[in-house]
Formats: C-alpha cells, sequence, structure tokens
C-alpha cells in the first residue's frame, strides 16, 4: 500500500487527508466526479511511513519492523513497556471515527483511512511480536468492530435522507479487504 497527501481547498484552508493510492504520479487526479481531488505524490521510505502511523514508538524502525537498534539503554525499557501504540492511540482514533463532527477534523473518513493504513502495515511476524500486547490487539480488534458499526451506521442514515453520495464506495470496500486481511489476528 503506498499513501498520498490530497489537497482539497476548502473555505480558504487546506485540509490534508492521508489516502490508499496506486501507482499515482505528481499531478495525477484520484477518484471521479465529486470524489475527484488533485494528488500530490510524498515519497518516503517504509520506516517513515511506519514512524507516521506509529508515532508512539519510542525505538526505530528496520524498514516495516519495529527495532530497539541504537535507543538508549534507558529508552529500552521504556519502549518495550509502552509498546508499538499505547491504548491511547487506538481510543483517540476510535473517538475521532465516532465524532465526524469534532472541530480539528476536516474530513469525517480520516479516520477510518488511518485505520486502514494501521491494520495493513501493522507488523505482525514473529519477531515483532514481543512490541505489541495482547491486550492491543483485542483493543484494535474492538475498534474494527466499532469502525465497522459506525461505518454502516452512517451509510444507513444517509441512505434514509436520500443522499448516497456522502461516503465514498471504495472505504467500505478498503476497510473490510484490510480487516479481513489483518496480519495480526491469529
Amino acid at each position: 500500500m503506498s499513501h498520498a497527501f490530497v489537497d482539497k481547498k476548502m473555505a480558504g484552508k487546506v485540509p490534508r487527508g492521508e489516502v490508499e493510492s496506486t501507482g499515482l504520479c505528481r499531478g495525477s487526479v484520484l477518484g471521479n466526479g465529486k470524489w475527484a481531488r488533485g494528488v500530490t505524490v510524498t515519497r518516503g521510505s517504509q520506516g517513515e511511513l511506519m514512524a507516521a502511523l506509529f508515532p508512539s514508538w519510542l525505538g526505530c524502525f528496520d524498514g516495516s519492523r519495529p527495532s530497539l537498534a541504537g535507543v538508549d539503554n534507558d529508552r529500552v525499557v521504556i519502549a518495550l513497556e509502552s509498546g508499538l501504540m499505547t491504548e491511547s492511540d487506538v481510543t483517540n482514533l476510535l473517538y475521532l471515527i465516532r465524532s465526524p463532527d469534532a472541530h480539528f477534523l476536516k474530513v469525517p473518513s480520516l479516520p477510518f483511512h488511518s485505520l486502514i493504513s494501521v491494520l495493513a502495515e501493522f507488523p505482525a511476524d514473529i519477531d515483532s511480536r514481543v512490541f505489541w500486547t495482547s491486550s492491543l490487539l483485542d483493543l484494535l480488534f474492538d475498534a474494527v468492530f466499532a469502525a465497522i458499526q459506525v461505518l454502516v451506521a452512517r451509510i444507513k442514515q444517509r441512505m434514509s435522507e436520500g443522499d448516497d453520495g456522502t461516503c465514498p464506495p471504495d472505504l467500505v470496500d478498503a476497510f473490510t479487504r484490510v480487516a479481513l486481511g489483518y496480519k495480526a489476528k491469529s
């Protein structure tokens, strides 16, 4: 999965959102119709992407794998205790999913895309499992379940209001596909 920043001018401000994309180049258009957005691709390493998705991780990343290489001994214990993500990270993301009108949330679908990215990139290999706990895994599963419920409720509400174009159709597909393929679930 690659990521792009989408600029959408709205009331003089430019909100930015992280969205899934494939094969885009500078000046591309993502989506079509009223969902069409101009795209500027920002290239970065896998480690930079992982650091953006897991900002609470106090270690570093070796590609997509969390690592403690080069971390001071004093910070190693703290990094292991706090883990790859904190419970607060997940609950904050879930709050944004449940609160589409939060004053600092410009695009209501952005938290869904963030959760999709976390699930898609979550390091589930045997060596990385030391960096997250089963309680974090349970919390992520609960967040996925709650997000699906919120998404379905929003779609039903908007369809009953006669607005069938308010939820990008690919969001439901992407979310379901990534949630079903979630690598750390086993």
